[in-house]
């Protein structure tokens, strides 16, 4: 990892990009810390469990996101002067968006366990990783839910909003665009207008509304959540972003990644919001499904009771945790205020 010159914030990692909180700019986390656990820690805030309002700050050419209490206090000249090198970078962005993490975080319950058992708490050598979802509405407000392929080797059969990891050198926005058309075969162009110099963004040469990063969630997997005091697995800070097409569901040609995902359905708010509540019914869902490699679909019958989180739900499927918290924040309470 590299040092921060007296004249300029150079990039920690030139191989990953690296997620850092609060005052802590050169100090990359690790696989298994609990990221929202250790910005209250640092603030010696109680209430662990509560979300708030971060500022998220992210820079692709120095690959690092930077995470803090928009209001958090810097006691030292040196981390101030740290801020004040990252903030003023041609290329970092600032973003308020909520933060959130499980009610059981594997990352929080794993530290709590080693403490409990008087155990060193082992942190993985590696880094958190980043990642991000695209939450895609048609023109009639219906959202676009997949299913993963149920012969993949993490979290099979869960029903998730699409996405995937971001790149190096690569902008988050741009990345939730990619991962969403590689997996649903919707490829929404990007495109920088002149006059304003703000992105713009088109399905078929039609305008989408804006993209929007509106929430984030902290993920973290280990061998074995219960018993364990190895270190984790892996941990994510996940970005989602939100974008409406132009045109209606039925407009829409789906194309789906053989690989990765095995089902598709359109859900209205109704349908959200029941599977929210953990209201099952007997409605059932037109989807789609890959016919072969190609990614050319064909319509099945989707059971609203095969989404139900959480996952796994009694089918071994249903939403994951992360994106029924996603969902339920953007319904219930960002969209009253959108």
């Amino acid at each position: 990892m590299g040092a921060i010159k007296s004249k300029e914030f150079q990039p920690l990692c030139n191989d990953q990009i690296v997620v850092t909180i609060n005052d802590q700019y050169d100090q990359p986390l690790k696989r298994g810390q609990c990221i929202l656990n250790s910005i209250y820690k640092s603030q010696d805030l109680p209430g662990m469990e509560q979300p708030f309002i971060c500022l998220f700050q992210y820079n692709h050419t120095l690959q690092q996101l930077h995470i803090k209490k928009h209001d958090y206090p810097y006691k030292y000249q040196k981390k101030q002067e740290l801020q004040d090198k990252f903030n003023s970078h041609k290329d970092t962005t600032n973003h308020l968006i909520m933060f959130e993490h499980s009610d059981v975080c594997p990352n929080r319950i794993y530290a709590e366990r080693c403490q409990q058992a008087q155990h060193s708490i082992q942190y993985s050598s590696r880094l958190t990783n980043l990642a991000v979802c695209c939450v895609i509405f048609d023109s009639d407000d219906y959202l676009l839910s997949t299913r993963r392929q149920q012969r993949m080797m993490f979290f099979p059969k869960a029903w998730v909003i699409p996405g995937g990891h971001v790149e190096t050198q690569e902008l988050p926005e741009y990345a939730a665009l990619r991962e969403a058309g590689e997996e649903t075969g919707i490829e929404i162009v990007q495109s920088l207008n002149a006059e304003t110099q703000k992105f713009e963004y088109f399905y078929k040469d039609q305008p989408c509304s804006d993209l929007q990063m509106f929430y984030a969630f902290e993920s973290a997997t280990y061998k074995d959540n219960v018993n364990s005091f190895e270190a984790a697995k892996s941990t994510h800070m996940i970005l989602f972003y939100k974008i409406k097409l132009p045109v209606s569901r039925d407009k829409v040609q789906l194309n789906l990644q053989y690989s990765e995902v095995d089902q598709a359905v359109w859900l209205s708010e109704g349908d959200i919001k029941n599977l929210l509540a953990k209201t099952e019914t007997d409605q059932v869902f037109e989807g789609y499904e890959p016919i072969d490699k190609s990614g050319a679909v064909r319509k099945i019958q989707v059971q609203q009771k095969q989404l139900l989180p959480h996952y796994p739900n009694p089918l071994g499927e249903g939403l994951s945790k992360a994106h029924t918290m996603a969902l339920d924040y953007y319904f219930n309470r960002y969209k009253q205020r959108d």
